[in-house]
């Protein structure tokens, strides 16, 4: 069975000069990864994940052959502060981050994605001091996390089902509704909220604009640690979650 996403990158037309970047592309020695902006990511998001949706990512990188973005990883945070504390306990929850979206462009060669993430994260872990990274597979999408495994992540069992949304085509977790009830643009530097509302005034907001609400499923969960070897042995042994057997892809 093929995940989605890996079915809308080998139904996707070519790209232009698609034959140069192949060239480019045919190993990593002309590869890099680096932080890019929300705006440089867009295009390939919107295009080739299958969500569709740029979620809660605030940190983007770029994969480069090149001159030429051939993929990229989003963070941020959906899950709110019990899932960050649920990881490493409350001492260590800043230090937690999510892969929330990503994506490799179909002419990228094979093992692209984990090149990516294993750089990205470190770079993460460098300039923003995250070192402990929670991704989820959803089996709806064809996902097992193979990807995470690959990568020798930390399998931690199911999610609980979350109820989801959709507005304007777009699938969105309906943990989401927390950070849309507040703006926080200019908060951390002393700046009032423009607004602020309950959940459930946010839910209700959301619904009058068209959301329709549906039920939600459970996730396979990873772990993925990264730094200098002292901090991920540290993290290591302050990890709450269990290390359970990696799943398989259903047939």
């Amino acid at each position: 069975m093929k995940c989605h996403q890996r079915e809308i990158r080998e139904s996707a037309p070519p790209e232009p000069d698609e034959d140069i970047k192949r060239a480019l592309a045919q190993d990593f020695a002309h590869a890099c990864v680096r932080e890019i902006t929300h705006e440089q990511a867009r295009p390939l998001i919107l295009k080739y994940e299958w969500l569709r949706s740029m979620g809660s990512g605030r940190k983007w990188f770029g994969l480069f052959f090149g001159e030429h973005l051939g993929g990229c990883e989003g963070f941020g945070a959906t899950g709110g502060t019990r899932v960050w504390e649920s990881v490493a306990g409350v001492e260590h929850a800043d230090r937690v981050c999510e892969l929330v979206r990503g994506t490799c462009l179909p002419w990228t060669p094979k093992n692209s994605a984990s090149w990516l993430i294993r750089r990205a994260c470190e770079q993460m872990a460098e300039l923003y001091n995250k070192n402990l990274f929670i991704a989820y597979a959803t089996e709806s999408a064809g996902e097992c996390g193979v990807i995470y495994s690959s990568l020798n992540w930390q399998y931690a069992g199911y999610t609980r089902a979350a109820q989801v949304f959709v507005l304007d085509g777009k699938i969105h977790d309906s943990r989401q509704i927390s950070g849309l009830a507040r703006d926080r643009r200019g908060h951390k530097q002393g700046e009032p909220m423009r607004y602020r509302r309950t959940w459930a005034e946010q839910k209700q907001l959301l619904t009058d604009q068209g959301a329709v609400f549906l039920p939600g499923e459970r996730k396979h969960k990873f772990i993925g640690l990264y730094g200098t070897p002292a901090i991920v042995k540290q993290y290591r042994r302050a990890l709450k979650l269990p290390s359970l057997p990696y799943p398989r892809r259903a047939d």
